[in-house]
């Protein structure tokens, strides 16, 4: 995943909805990004690299 898709992602992460909901917003921000930009990511797949890129950069800032 490339910085400008995360950054696209993180704008679209509401950390206080519900789990899924919450998935669900980053997987359309996938298919919206999809649609913008032509390219092919899966949406699934998109979201799991984004919450384990996600929690690296939240533990490179805590430690």
């Amino acid at each position: 995943m490339n910085n400008a898709l995360f950054d696209f992602l993180a704008d679209h992460d509401l950390d206080d909805l519900p789990d899924g909901a919450w998935q669900q917003m980053i997987e359309d921000a996938v298919e919206e990004w999809n649609r913008l930009f032509k390219t092919k990511y899966d949406p699934y797949d998109t979201w799991l690299a984004y919450i384990e890129r996600k929690a690296e950069l939240q533990n490179e800032t805590a430690g």
